[in-house]
Formats: structure tokens, sequence, C-alpha cells
């Protein structure tokens, strides 16, 4: 067998999993570099802030030079191309992640696992800063968790073993944060398997942002802990049942709960009846009025 098999496909191009591994040295080496080079300036703004800039600085740099030197293709073929769908699934990723939030929080209201009481409202003014943060936050993880390498795991595994492989690392990466369980990391990993669908059935990172950003700043806003962090105090704050953890998440909020469990799969089985457009595209070729996917190649 030829030693080139495992690293360069039939047509000429580096096979995906080599390419996968090339963006996440890159990735790496960004990382450092902007951490070392800018985080004493960024400091200013606020530790979470410092670090979504950072991520957002190296995920858009590495994203742009595997682009661009790998795949021959503008950046905003990642996902960010502007069509005629765009704002009806901007619209749609807003409203879902609002709704599916606002459901969640007026069950757990009603079946008496949290309640709310006034706070001081001073909080309220980081308002605008931590809307910007938190769309910045959202769009990054996105475009690492559903952007490049993700694509290249689709292009490499098929869709279902990336998307399984995807929602496992970005549940598994949220177990650090404060107050995580082992509920509360299935429940992301669930979340992850959502937002790759709205990927693959928009082939566009538009829907998989607005309603990763509308999920977290919905919660934000109704006083709730997102992903266990307190991020500003509302003029109300929401105080948790000690008793049904399960059901409420606790400290860690409601993404550690069995309601978001429930909503998590509704918002799995709608996007599971959508009709998907997904296409693992070669360099330069445009996408096919057709639909019609290519043949899959191997990961190496």
């Amino acid at each position: 067998m030829n030693p080139t098999y495992w690293f360069i496909q039939d047509e000429g191009r580096l096979r995906a999993g080599w390419r996968l591994l090339l963006f996440v040295v890159f990735f790496a080496v960004c990382l450092i570099a902007i951490n070392f080079l800018a985080i004493p300036v960024l400091l200013r703004w606020g530790p979470l802030a410092a670090q979504a800039a950072v991520l957002s600085a190296s995920a858009l740099i590495a994203t742009w030079g595997m682009m661009r030197w790998l795949e021959q293709r503008p950046l905003l073929a990642v996902g960010f191309v502007v069509e005629r769908e765009t704002a009806k699934e901007l619209v749609l990723g807003f409203g879902g992640g609002a709704v599916l939030v606002g459901a969640i929080t007026v069950v757990e209201w009603a079946a008496g696992a949290i309640e709310f009481q006034p706070s001081d409202p001073s909080g309220g003014s980081f308002l605008l800063f931590t809307t910007v943060v938190l769309f910045v936050a959202a769009g990054t993880e996105e475009l690492l968790f559903r952007g490049y390498p993700f694509q290249r795991l689709v292009e490499g595994t098929g869709s279902v073993v990336a998307v399984l492989l995807s929602a496992s690392l970005f549940g598994l990466l949220h177990a650090p944060n404060p107050h995580s369980t082992h509920l509360s990391i299935a429940n992301t990993m669930l979340a992850g398997v959502l937002l790759s669908l709205a990927y693959l059935k928009t082939n566009a990172l538009w829907l998989p942002i607005g309603f990763h950003f509308s999920w977290n700043w919905t919660m934000a806003l109704a006083g709730l802990p997102v992903s266990g962090l307190e991020l500003f105090e509302m003029p109300w704050k929401v105080v948790p049942s000690v008793e049904r953890v399960w059901l409420h998440g606790g400290e860690y909020g409601p993404e550690g709960g069995l309601i978001t469990s429930a909503a998590l799969m509704l918002g799995v089985a709608f996007l599971l009846r959508r009709r998907g457009k997904y296409q693992a595209l070669p360099p330069n070729q445009p996408p096919s009025a057709s639909g019609k996917n290519p043949s899959q190649e191997t990961l190496f």
C-alpha cells in the first residue's frame, strides 16, 4: 500500500483527520501567543471578558488560516455566508433559546423548585457589557464546536459519529465549572447534540449561535446561574429549593436539572424532524442546488 494513502485522499487533499489535528495545533499556538501578548491588557475588562476575547481571537485566526491555506475557501464559508434564510435562522435561534429557557423557568417556579426574591439592582448596569461578552462567547464556542473541527469530523466519520464526539467533548469541557454534576454534564452533551443538529440542518452557524446566545442571555436575565456561573445581579434573584436539586439543578442552574433535560430533548426532536441540507464540500466547489451530499471519506 502506498504510504501516502494514510495522509492524502484520492483527489490529492490531506485527509480530514490530519486537517483537524493541524487545526488543533494551530489553535493552541494562537491561544498561547495571544495569552502571552494580550492578556495583561485584556484582564482590565475582567476575567470572563478576557477569556472570551482570547478564545475568540484564537478561534478566528486558526479557522481563517485553515480555510485559507488548506481548504482554499474564505473564512465566511465555514458557516457565516449570508443567504436568504439567514434572518429566519437567527430569529429561530434567538426565539428558540428564549422560549425554552422561559418555559423551563416557569415550570420550575410552578413546581415550587425555585422562587424569586428582591435583590440589589446594581448588577443590572452591567447588562450591556455582559450581553456583548455572552454573544462573543457563544459565537466562539459555536465556531470551535460546530465550525471547522466539527465539519472535518463530519467529512471523515459521518454526521452521527461527529455529533456524538463533538457533543461529548462539549459536555466534558464544562465539567470543571462550579457546582457541576453528572446530570449537568449529560445535559450539556445533550445541548451539544441540539446545537450540532442546528448546524447540520441549516449548513450555517447562524441558528446555533442565535440559540446558544439567547439561551445563556435569557438565563442570566432571569437571575439564574449559567452553567454554574453567576454573571451579574438583577433586581431579583432566584432561590432554588434545597430538596429537589435533581429537578432544578441547584447552584449550577437549570442546566443541571431534569426539567432542562426534557426541554433539550424536545428541541432535539424538533430539529430531527426538519429537513437538513449539510454538504461536505471540496475546495472551491459551490453548494449544489440538489442538496445531495458527496460521498464520505475516511478520517485518516
